[in-house]
């Protein structure tokens, strides 16, 4: 009887862990809106304070010497309810070493513990937390290297929580207004809810960015997950003396693998260093009305 609840739950919750049908969900939506808000096209800019979950090799050619910041987010209201709070920090040490760290945590809506006849035996709120430790080293002018290690922690039920560790290995490159970026994510162990085991969603992304002098940078990046699935993301931002950003952009998913496509607005108001971003997601059944902010600190 036992194990036939828990195959209930886990069948009842797999598919809202995740906008896009993978467990481990999380290691898959951005914490910060700046990268949400192009579509996701990311791993190819500057670097961030979400940089370690992003593209770690990029903290070593940054502008900024230090960058931290909070962020709240609701991700597909309309569908899995989610909610997710990120925190992240990079620091440039010296010319050629930057070091990073981000942590989140996702919570679903409760949903209902069943018993094999149908019956309710109470509420339970799957939740996902994670952690991030990042560093990064300029190999040569414009070109860096970055590792990152990561553990998660998921819980979707009472008796059904498990803990992955991972790792990513990524590239940067920067001249002039170009760059470019590559990463392999989320290798590492399984999870294990009972008696199953869910592989961390492994990928490899690649991306390019252009920003011209008056203001406007382009940004596209292609991801291939190891499952067989294939997502693409295009983003646009306006950069209005440092002060103003306008950000758009689209995401197409393999809807066949389930992997959600929408459309993206964003928008941030920078003033000494500290800087107020936000983004909306549209065009998606599946991610419409997430939003996402963040409040945040550089120099």
């Amino acid at each position: 009887m036992k194990k036939i609840i828990l195959s209930i739950l886990v069948a009842c919750a797999m598919p809202a862990l995740s906008a896009s049908a993978q467990a481990l969900s999380s290691l898959l939506i951005p914490s910060a809106p700046e990268y949400a808000a192009m579509g996701g096209a990311s791993v190819a800019l500057e670097a961030g304070a979400f940089a370690a979950e992003n593209n770690a090799a990029a903290m070593s050619l940054s502008d900024d010497s230090f960058a931290v910041a909070a962020g709240y987010g609701l991700w597909a209201p309309e569908t899995a309810g989610s909610q997710l709070v990120g925190l992240g920090a990079f620091a440039r040490v010296g010319e050629r070493v930057g070091i990073g760290l981000s942590g989140r945590y996702m919570m679903e809506k409760p949903m209902n513990i069943s018993s094999a006849a149908g019956g309710i035996l109470g509420t339970f709120t799957p939740s996902e937390l994670g952690a991030n430790l990042a560093v990064s080293v300029k190999v040569i002018d414009g070109l860096s290297v970055g590792v990152t290690g990561k553990f998660v922690r998921s819980s979707i039920g009472e008796e059904l929580s498990g803990s992955a560790f991972g790792a990513d290995i990524s590239v940067a490159w920067r001249k002039d207004g170009l760059s470019a970026g590559a990463a392999v994510c989320n290798l590492g162990s399984k999870v294990k809810y009972g008696d199953s085991s869910y592989s961390m969603p492994m990928l490899v992304k690649a991306g390019a960015a252009y920003s011209a002098d008056f203001g406007l940078t382009a940004s596209v990046e292609a991801d291939y997950l190891f499952s067989g699935a294939f997502a693409a993301g295009l983003g646009l931002e306006y950069n209005l003396f440092d002060i103003g950003f306008l950000r758009a952009g689209y995401h197409y998913g393999d809807k066949s693998q389930g992997l959600a496509s929408f459309a993206s607005l964003g928008a941030g108001v920078q003033f000494a260093g500290v800087e107020l971003s936000a983004a909306w997601l549209t065009a998606s059944p599946t991610l419409g009305n997430s939003l996402l902010f963040s409040l945040g600190y550089s120099f």
